[in-house]
């Protein structure tokens, strides 16, 4: 396991998941197929960093006094409102069909939510997390 602080590790996730989005809205000048592919690949990695904080972190935000916890927003239920405009997405580029609103509605979506896991979750986690479920997240984050 990496020495890198969780809340690093995580934080620098979704600035990849950020040059990945750059590179399907690139890929959409080139063509469809490439879209396509470029968004996928996107779609993907940004599952698998949902799912990886869905699996680890609940359990250790259970350690939290009751008032900390209450002060977090309701982040793991924003996740299905970024799969919903991903699976929108994907339907649009397979149907051909433009997907600039749900592109744009999912790129605030999903920076409002980054931000919000950047303030009010992720500086708890290296204090809660224990070193089998940092090493669980370390090994799930394909930086």
């Amino acid at each position: 396991m990496a020495d890198i602080p969780i809340e690093v590790l995580l934080t620098e996730d979704h600035d990849a998941i950020d040059v990945l989005f750059d590179a399907y809205l690139q890929a959409k000048a080139v063509g469809p197929r490439e879209a396509a592919e470029a968004f996928e690949r996107y779609s993907h990695h940004l599952e698998e960093h949902m799912l990886c904080e869905e699996e680890v972190i609940p359990a250790a935000l259970e350690r939290l006094s009751d008032r900390e916890r209450a002060e977090m927003p309701h982040l793991f239920e924003e996740h299905d409102i970024l799969r919903t405009f991903l699976a929108r997405i994907t339907k649009g580029l397979l149907a051909g069909t433009d997907c600039e609103t749900d592109e744009r509605l999912l790129y605030e979506e999903l920076h409002e939510h980054n931000g919000r896991e950047e303030i009010h979750m992720y500086p708890h986690l290296d204090a809660l997390l224990s070193l089998n479920e940092k090493r669980q997240i370390d090994k799930k984050i394909p930086l």
